[in-house]
Formats: structure tokens, C-alpha cells, sequence
């Protein structure tokens, strides 16, 4: 016959110290109001939300950046690649990276422009700068010296149509 106990025959399948609960209601938190309904408790997750905890921020700071990073306009995607920086190992890298975030939730968010728009209108497509004197509008005839240079003597771009 076996001497364990019929508890130690069911494996421990989680921690229920207190830390991990901690930890499991911020990853709630974070989940509801980021929308990750399906995203998974991850050991790099939770390894981030435990090195905040052990440096002593606190429930309600780590779930007021996770709010800031709701607010922020980039990080919900309003950026040059359109993504969504939202993850909870971003929120919690560090504590300066979790103070940043706490931060954007006191502040009212700030939309970037249009880029289609200015403020008198239409945005005018994007031109590159002239190849042959790089946007200044003049060239001079020295090729070692593409720059403005004091006291010489500089002629009209004939590719430019700033000149």
C-alpha cells in the first residue's frame, strides 16, 4: 500500500500565494480593459508583474499605468506602423517604463493630426528634397562642398522648385 496521502497525489497546478493573486488580478485587469479576453498568463507576464510587486508598486499603480497605456494614442495604434503596444511585458519592463505609463493616465490624451491635414487645409503631397542641392534652393559649383558656406557665391537650382 502507499504511504502519500491521496493530496499528494494530485499535482499542484498553481500557486495560490499571495503574490500569484495579486498577480492573477492585475492579468484580469489588464485582460478586461485592454481587451485580451483570450491572451494567456504567460511566465514572462507574470515574471514582469512580480518584479514590479517586489519593488514595491503597488496593485492600484500597476493597474493606473495599465489605464495610461490605454490612453496613450501610439500605444493603441495611432503610430507610423499602425500597431498596438499593449502588452503586458511592455506595461511592467521596468519601473521607469511603468511610471511612464502612469503618467499618460493623468494626462488628457493628445490625437496626433491628420496627416492629409493642416490647419489651413489639405495637406500638399510630400515633395523629397531636390537631389542636386539637397532643399537649399542654390548650388554652388564647388562638388567637395554641398553646404552653405559664408561669402560665396551660389546660383539658382535649375531642378529645384524652390528657385
Amino acid at each position: 500500500m502507499d504511504e502519500r496521502s491521496s493530496s499528494d497525489s494530485i499535482p499542484k497546478t498553481y500557486d495560490q500565494s499571495p503574490m500569484t493573486k495579486q498577480i492573477s488580478e492585475i492579468f484580469a485587469y489588464w485582460q478586461t480593459t485592454l481587451g485580451h479576453p483570450r491572451a494567456r498568463l504567460t511566465a514572462d507576464r507574470k515574471a514582469a508583474v512580480r518584479r514590479r510587486l517586489a519593488e514595491g508598486y503597488s496593485i492600484d499603480e500597476i493597474k493606473r499605468a495599465i489605464d495610461g497605456c490605454k490612453a496613450s494614442p501610439f500605444h493603441q495604434g495611432e503610430n507610423d506602423a499602425g500597431a498596438v503596444y499593449d502588452d503586458l511585458t511592455l506595461i511592467c519592463r521596468s519601473g521607469s517604463k511603468l511610471e511612464q505609463f502612469i503618467g499618460y493616465a493623468s494626462r488628457r490624451p493628445v490625437r496626433r493630426p491628420d496627416p492629409g491635414r493642416t490647419p489651413d487645409g489639405p495637406k500638399t503631397a510630400y515633395q523629397p528634397p531636390c537631389r542636386t542641392c539637397g532643399g537649399l534652393g542654390v548650388i554652388d559649383s564647388h562638388p567637395n562642398n554641398p553646404g552653405l558656406v559664408p561669402d560665396r557665391k551660389y546660383s539658382p537650382c535649375p531642378d529645384c522648385p524652390k528657385s
